[in-house]
């Protein structure tokens, strides 16, 4: 794993078997196949007044800020999901009604620079408003994923104030992205982004004052430590889960592996 240049690019798309990971309909003569991907960072990341990256590199500006502008290392960033599904609602309690969607589990390398296509899905033409995907706990895990991912479903890895910290969950709860917009699956790519230089730029990593593992059971308690996420928050724990929902887009990319100035639900 590269350190602080591989933590430059947060783009990470990671590879699903096409035919036999996905399951489809089909029956639609209307039906459209469409690709789809993930990236880890599709937002402008400010390092300071005069260095702007451009968001169609999906970098991570070198180095990461947290929002006491601390530097930060980010060394790992994995999730875990096991199916993906696509909705034309935006109702977050909607039940997945379509036979349409991915199925895992599928090991994410967040700071992975390779973009790489999930692969192609054949999906119901009508504009969707919403992907699940669920998060998976695996206890086997293949060549060349961290084993702090075993039973977790995300894990990071980094350092902070001269010291190294990590974040995992076993959460396997649905990872919902949706909004009123709707988005066509025809004519471009759908595509997720976690926006994680942001992520990191929104939580204060002060607590942070010796060599910290953030868990459900040590969650690691600060005084609002995220408002820009949610205000109130009073552990790192919960600033990191709802970050990555918070700073998470689901739309079509028009070709740049980026969904900075593209089509989103959101």
């Amino acid at each position: 794993m590269l350190n602080l240049f591989r933590s430059l690019s947060l783009s990470f798309l990671t590879t699903l078997l096409t035919s036999c990971n996905s399951s489809s309909t089909g029956s639609s003569d209307n039906a459209v196949t469409t690709n789809f991907a993930i990236t880890g960072s599709g937002m402008n990341a400010t390092v300071s007044t005069s260095w702007i990256f451009p968001s169609a590199y999906a970098l991570t500006p070198p180095p990461l800020l947290d929002s006491n502008l601390a530097n930060v290392d980010l060394y790992d960033a994995w999730m875990v999901v096991k199916k993906i599904h696509f909705f034309r609602t935006a109702d977050p309690n909607a039940l997945a009604l379509s036979a349409d969607h991915y199925s895992g589990p599928f090991f994410v390398d967040l700071l992975d620079g390779t973009p790489d296509p999930f692969g192609s899905i054949t999906l119901f033409p009508e504009g969707l408003r919403q992907v699940k995907m669920l998060l998976h706990k695996s206890n086997s895990l293949p060549p060349g994923v961290p084993p702090e991912l075993n039973g977790n479903s995300i894990f990071f890895s980094g350092r902070v104030n001269g010291f190294n910290f990590s974040y995992v969950t076993d959460d396997t709860t649905d990872f919902k992205i949706y909004g009123p917009k709707a988005v066509s699956p025809e004519g471009g790519k759908l595509m997720v982004t976690i926006r994680i230089a942001d992520l990191i730029k929104k939580i204060d990593l002060s607590a942070i004052t010796a060599d910290t593992a953030i868990s459900p059971t040590n969650r690691v308690n600060s005084a609002n430590p995220c408002p820009l996420i949610q205000a109130g928050l009073n552990n790192l724990y919960s600033c990191f889960r709802l970050g990555m929902n918070s700073e998470a887009k689901f739309g079509k990319d028009n070709g740049d592996d980026d969904l900075a100035d593209d089509e989103t639900v959101n």
